[in-house]
């Protein structure tokens, strides 16, 4: 049963971007579109895999300026819990090979998202950006 519900909430996150898809062609490079589908497959991740979860100290959480907001990802289930805590205009920072999964990888970069190629990471210098 378990690998059941894990698997439809899954598949559910590739159907819900799917029609996120056509939200986002609308409203390209918006970051509130990040934050309202990131709630979608949130609740209805929870709700497929019976996870139950109550939110403290969000009233902590700045929204009249510019906030950083570190999340340690430790598993893909992640996604179900840190959805629900998204501020407005949040965009996050992914690595380059999302692009490439199916329906997401479109969304998350549509959204604004900040993407990060490892492999290239050797033309990136210090010296670069340093004034002399």
């Amino acid at each position: 049963m378990g690998l059941l519900r894990k698997c439809l909430a899954w598949l559910s996150v590739l159907i819900i971007c799917l029609f996120a898809l056509f939200f986002y062609l609308a409203r390209p490079f918006n970051p509130d579109n990040n934050r309202y589908l990131a709630w979608t497959i949130s609740k209805v991740g929870r709700a497929l895999l019976g996870m139950k979860c109550t939110v403290a100290g969000a009233e902590n959480m700045p929204v009249d300026r510019p906030t950083v907001v570190i999340a340690n990802h430790q598993h893909n289930d992640d996604l179900f819990m840190l959805g629900m805590l998204l501020p407005p205009r949040t965009v996050t920072v992914g690595k380059s090979a999302l692009v490439w999964v199916p329906f997401f990888g479109q969304v998350f970069w549509l959204g604004g998202n900040v993407i990060l190629d490892r492999g290239r990471s050797h033309r990136l210098t210090l010296p670069r950006f340093v004034n002399k």
